[in-house]
């Protein structure tokens, strides 16, 4: 009985000197394109390998990997689908000029409904990396279940299945955006979080500074360097207090955190540590806790303090 008190003493003693340590900075960088600070830190007294990538922004939602994300009949996402066609698949001219919504209404409809999904003369349509191809080289499109008729959406980070466990559209190899709390890797090597070196299935921890929501995530899929911040439908959703579902595109931009900074933290070079396949939000979640044990920090609830502590002035 001594023994455990003792231990336990002790374990209290690192939570309470991890969460009083000032932070110390290794690199601080700039996201490019909305001017977001990145930064490279840890709390004193800590080792360097356990350093976390941390920013503090908004984020917007992504469905990608859901399988109702997109739906070839609902181009807006307002009756059927969680997201816009037009934020899967990139239409334009032949020359690259960009078109009007309406326009790329237009262009779509005159693609679906053509023979063999002919594109049209003067355009280009692009489909890959968000779209699941057939075995022709066409979209794929659920034939069975309650995703019928839904395009296939990819991730880029994979559960490791193939072959029939792989599912219809290889729907069981991504990253359900509904339940699997993540976010996205954006803007490639001009985000300073790949300097610091993040890469796609490193663990993540966030946070909402106003609610005190500290959620387990992971990264999940990449994509264009608009902004920093984009998160799940499962993550904001939990970092909002939110429980219902989105049922079309507008319910799901609502999930968007808006004027609502959240604090990131990720975890660069655990994509392998005590990796689980296929990933659910519990075993991200069992992997960050044993991260933060193994790391200096003792408990997720230090390592959050850590990251709220040290995205300050971010």
């Amino acid at each position: 009985m001594r023994r455990i008190s003792c231990l336990v003493l002790a374990s209290s003693l690192l939570l309470a000197a991890v969460a009083e340590a000032s932070c110390r900075i290794d690199a601080e960088d700039i996201f490019p394109r909305d001017r977001e600070g990145v930064r490279l830190t840890r709390p004193e007294g800590l080792e360097q390998r356990a350093n976390i990538a941390v920013y503090r922004a908004p984020l917007a939602v992504n469905t990608d990997g859901a399988p109702n994300s997109y739906h070839p009949e609902d181009f807006l996402g307002a009756r059927l689908a969680i997201n816009r066609i037009d934020n899967g698949i990139g239409i334009r001219r032949a020359n690259g000029q960009a078109l009007s919504v309406q326009e790329k209404r237009q262009v779509f409809e005159m693609w679906r409904t053509s023979p063999n999904w002919t594109v049209p003369e003067g355009y280009r349509i692009n489909w890959g990396n968000v779209i699941a191809a057939t075995s022709t080289g066409t979209p794929c499109v659920f034939q069975s279940g309650p995703q019928a008729g839904y395009f296939g959406s990819l991730t880029a980070l994979k559960n490791g299945l193939s072959g029939a466990a792989a599912g219809e559209c290889q729907v069981n190899d991504q990253l359900d955006q509904r339940v699997i709390p993540a976010i996205v890797l954006r803007g490639g090597a001009s985000n300073p979080l790949t300097g610091f070196g993040a890469r796609t299935g490193d663990l993540v921890l966030a946070a909402n500074p106003e609610n005190g929501a500290v959620i387990a995530a992971i990264i999940g899929d990449t994509g264009d360097g608009h902004r920093i911040g984009e998160g799940s439908v499962a993550l904001n959703m939990a970092l909002l207090r939110r429980t219902v579902q989105p049922r079309n595109y507008p319910e799901a931009l609502r999930l968007d955190t808006g004027s609502i900074a959240m604090a990131v933290a990720v975890l660069p070079g655990t994509r392998t540590y005590r990796r689980v396949r296929p990933y659910t939000a519990a075993n991200i979640s069992s992997r960050v806790d044993a991260w933060a044990a193994e790391h200096g920090y003792g408990s997720r609830d230090a390592l959050a303090a850590a990251l709220l502590r040290c995205s300050e002035g971010l």
